[in-house]
């Protein structure tokens, strides 16, 4: 059977939603929640992704995303896939962790935005886990109305609500309103136009139009933006390296070691740490320049997340770089 047409372009805004393998449970403590919100603020900044509204539920997740570059296949294969394996070696799993592949639905933002928002915050009053959207925790529903530390420190509410208010402050009772008035809704397959769309046929036959797409292809890719390229390497090194060298001219230390940026084994490990995070590469891709395999880039960036962890002075230089590359850390807190 053939798989269904899924676009791939920017701009757009999709659906994603990922069910256990079997349906299974896919988080069973709450540091699995944790763990793979985790994962998904690290997609959302090395694939260049935006996030409207996110659900976990117990045996699967919704994602409300915008693309910026024609790379959501890669994003989602990377959340996925670091979690499925965090996931097996925490809880000791064999198998797949997922069923098969990612649904994705493209969404005409203008007509189902708002409705796709309150639906996906709306999951677990339909499950009968709650009463109200308010009273469920690894939802974004709570992060819209500032109860708590957000869990998701990039989620983009603002897109959200101002379908019904510029002004924040007058938009979230509106909003409560409308996703209470939204609780009767059960089923989004009615709203869905031929598998692949939550809007009308009319806005298929646009994106087709827009971007010159023909036949039926299982995925379509666009080229990516010129204007908003994926983080290179390079600007990471570059960061890291200003970085370090301000520090040493602060101690009144020499920085001609460091001409050409070349970098000490523990520098080394910070920039492997960073590329990591920030960069849509490969582990192999990572190691590549230091003639390390993909294992060796592995174990680095669990080594640095305990240093940082205990070395407040690597910490404050990645807290530096992270700040410079537009990034936000994102804590595990019990009493979030």
């Amino acid at each position: 059977m053939a798989r269904p047409l899924r676009f791939c372009i920017p701009g757009l805004s999709v659906h994603i939603y990922c069910r256990g393998n079997r349906k299974e449970r896919i988080f069973f403590s709450e540091r699995d929640y944790f763990v793979l919100l985790s994962k998904l603020q690290e997609a959302l900044i090395k694939y260049d992704i935006a996030c409207f509204a996110f659900c976990l539920m117990p045996n699967h997740y919704h994602l409300f995303l915008k693309m910026r570059q024609a790379n959501l296949s890669a994003g989602i294969h990377y959340l996925n896939s670091s979690f499925s394996n965090w996931l097996k070696a925490k809880h000791k799993i064999t198998g797949h962790v997922f069923q098969g592949r990612f649904g994705s639905v493209i969404v005409d933002d203008a007509a189902y935005a708002l409705f796709l928002s309150a639906y996906i915050h709306l999951n677990p009053v339909r499950a009968k886990i709650c009463a109200f959207p308010e009273e469920y925790r690894w939802s974004s529903y709570n992060d819209y109305f500032d109860f708590r530390r957000p869990l998701l420190p990039r989620l983009d509410r603002e897109t959200i609500l101002h379908f019904l208010h510029p002004e924040i402050a007058k938009a979230l009772p509106l909003y409560k309103k409308y996703v209470h008035d939204q609780m009767k809704v059960t089923d989004l397959r009615k709203f869905i136009t031929q598998g692949i769309s939550l809007g009308e046929e009319d806005f298929i036959r646009r994106v087709k139009a827009a971007h010159n797409i023909t036949g039926n292809r299982r995925e379509h890719a666009a080229a990516l933006r010129a204007d908003d390229p994926p983080r290179p390497a390079e600007t990471v090194t570059q960061i890291l390296y200003s970085i370090l060298s301000a520090r040493a001219d602060k101690e009144k230390q020499s920085a001609a070691g460091r001409e050409g940026k070349n970098f000490t084994l523990s520098e080394r490990d910070m920039l492997i740490y960073l590329e990591k995070k920030y960069c849509a590469l490969t582990l192999a891709e990572i190691g590549r320049p230091w003639k390390l395999d993909y294992g060796a880039v592995a174990q680095i960036v669990l080594r640095m997340e305990r240093r940082r962890s205990a070395d407040p002075v690597v910490h404050k230089i990645l807290l530096e770089a992270e700040k410079l590359l537009g990034g936000q850390v994102l804590t595990f807190n019990k009493s979030v």
